[in-house]
């Protein structure tokens, strides 16, 4: 985690970026770089957000934040949350539902 925080403030001056402002998610030109404050205009394509509970670096949280910002403009979520899962997906035992679901879900939207 220490290192992600250095990582992130080597470049926050060149990116404009304010660590931890809002709500963790930082700014970037005056706009939030996280997915949800592009959650607006058109109605958006289905989405599948897969999350992992302990993830540490973007908070469970914030895919919640991005599902009901999607639904309130007109868009499909499916939010998969993935229980005791890292950002990377550490500590599941087996992926193999979490793949299938998501085949499905690109089969289904994508007409394959």
């Amino acid at each position: 985690m220490k290192a992600a925080i250095r990582y992130v403030r080597q470049f926050a001056d060149t990116l404009g970026v304010r660590p931890g402002a809002d709500r963790g998610l930082g700014r970037v030109r005056g706009r939030s770089p996280g997915p949800v404050t592009y959650a607006e205009g058109a109605t958006p394509s289905p989405s599948l957000l897969i999350h992992g509970t302990a993830d540490k670096l973007v908070p469970y949280s914030q895919s919640g934040v991005l599902a009901g910002a999607l639904r309130s403009a007109g868009g499909e979520v499916t939010l998969q949350p993935v229980d005791g899962a890292d950002h990377t997906l550490l500590g599941v035992p087996d992926v193999t539902p979490i793949a299938t679901r998501s085949v499905a879900f690109l089969a289904r939207h994508l007409g394959a």
